[in-house]
């Protein structure tokens, strides 16, 4: 059963923690398995954007090879 895109955002939230930095990038093949779907049309994927944005200030994005978490901070101040 698909997960909903609140329970994504906790999970993508928890896997930022686990890695204790600021930003992950998790490859496709696995964001499918966290979101334990098959297809993932744009509406989806902005629903977890949004989500992820709302709860815990982070931001998602998304390349051709890999999706990008990471805090909505300046944590590389130059």
């Amino acid at each position: 059963m698909p997960l909903p895109a609140t329970e994504v955002a906790d999970i993508l939230n928890d896997e930022l923690r686990k890695k204790g930095g600021d930003i992950i990038t998790i490859p496709w093949s696995t964001f499918y398995e966290i979101a334990e779907r098959q297809r993932m049309k744009p509406p989806f994927q902005d629903e977890v954007k949004n989500e992820a944005q709302a709860k815990y200030q982070l931001l998602v994005g998304y390349g051709l090879h890999v999706v990008v978490v990471c805090h909505d901070r300046n944590f590389r101040p130059s």
